[in-house]
């Protein structure tokens, strides 16, 4: 059994904190206690596997306090709670190797799934889940990364669990992540702020959370690419601009003045495949968004990213998708169905359906 310690001066937060540690099997509220300094008295004379730590304690920074912990026994796995949004604080969190920096209110499934990375290894974080796709992604491997995006924006989607400001600090921390990873901005530029836009929308689907991963990815790995090849920035401004119209390698570099063979050797460096492969990716995840969130037809969808016959989209997409059109809103609609059923029955048993 896995004990935990809550620090935390709010006492109906502490009961709370209890009642959702108790659901997860395995794990046990030890001690609950109110300042820094008990928590540190706690950790150095009881055995604690976990700290759910407040970072505004009444008699210390509960960053500090958390380094005291961690100089009285280094294995303790730490997670910062607090309703502060200043994303600084989690950044120094992470740098201290506090494993999780989890925003208030805390959402059980957030909680659940911190806890129960705990279980499988004590000095992991959520992270581990997205571990591999950013280890893709520092490899610029972009079509092995496209792949990754649908189970990772499944994962968002469920620690966010409704709340359009976890969402938001969840994927500010994974912009943080993937800028870091490719050292793609300015040490004086923090970069988050040219990431896509962080709306509630994208908490409709999964499909919505992929295409939002996939253009924070697209544009970190082409700054990253401008540092060192300046002259894609008139090819990169060009694409975007373009990206729904019918364009391929000769519309590329006629309008960019740039040789061809030059392009596509820098294309096969910064994204690991040709420039057409990359344009029907970038291309694919707006037709998957399209497709699972409005009802136009596999023409419409071709014809709005700029495919002149449907039969020819038909064909890119179940080559990369390895479905057709057809079976992937299938199960698009299998999957929602399952999902309705689940949540039917949860609430049968809680005694809010009849």
């Amino acid at each position: 059994m896995y004990k935990v310690l809550v620090a935390d001066p709010d006492p109906l937060m502490r009961r709370a904190l209890a009642s959702m540690i108790k659901r997860v099997e395995n794990f046990e509220l030890s001690y609950a206690v109110s300042s820094g300094a008990q928590a540190v008295e706690t950790c150095r004379n009881a055995t604690v596997d976990l700290v759910l730590l407040e970072i505004m304690l009444p008699d210390a920074c509960g960053l500090d306090t958390a380094e005291e912990i961690r100089n009285i026994n280094p294995n303790i796995a730490i997670c910062i709670i607090s309703a502060c949004r200043e994303f600084e604080f989690a950044h120094r969190a992470l740098r201290m190797k506090i494993s999780e920096y989890l925003p208030k209110p805390v959402s059980f499934a957030e909680l659940r799934h911190f806890l129960l990375a705990r279980s499988k290894s004590p000095s992991g974080s959520v992270y581990d889940d997205f571990e591999t796709f950013f280890e893709i992604v520092k490899d610029r491997d972009l079509k092995r990364a496209y792949y990754e995006l649908r189970p990772v924006a499944s994962v968002i989607r469920s620690l966010a669990d409704g709340d359009h400001e976890r969402l938001r600090d969840i994927l500010n921390r994974i912009g943080r992540r993937l800028i870091d990873t490719l050292d793609a901005f300015e040490p004086e530029r923090t970069g988050l702020a040219d990431l896509p836009p962080i709306n509630p929308s994208l908490l409709s689907s999964d499909q919505s959370i992929e295409l939002w991963l996939f253009k924070a990815m697209d544009y970190v790995l082409w700054q990253s690419g401008l540092q060192r090849h300046p002259f894609l920035e008139k090819v990169y401004v060009f694409i975007d601009n373009n990206i729904q119209a019918n364009i391929g390698l000769n519309e590329i570099v006629t309008h960019c003045s740039v040789s061809q063979a030059h392009l596509s050797r820098i294309f096969r460096k910064l994204f690991k495949v040709s420039v057409m492969e990359y344009l029907h990716l970038k291309k694919l995840s707006l037709a998957k968004a399209y497709l699972a969130m409005t009802d136009h037809s596999t023409s419409e969808v071709a014809f709005r990213l700029g495919y002149n016959e449907s039969s020819y989209f038909s064909k890119v997409f179940k080559k990369y998708e390895h479905a057709t059109v057809r079976q992937y809103r299938q199960q698009l609609d299998g999957e929602r169905s399952s999902l309705d059923a689940e949540v039917g029955e949860l609430l049968a048993q809680s005694g809010d359906v009849k």
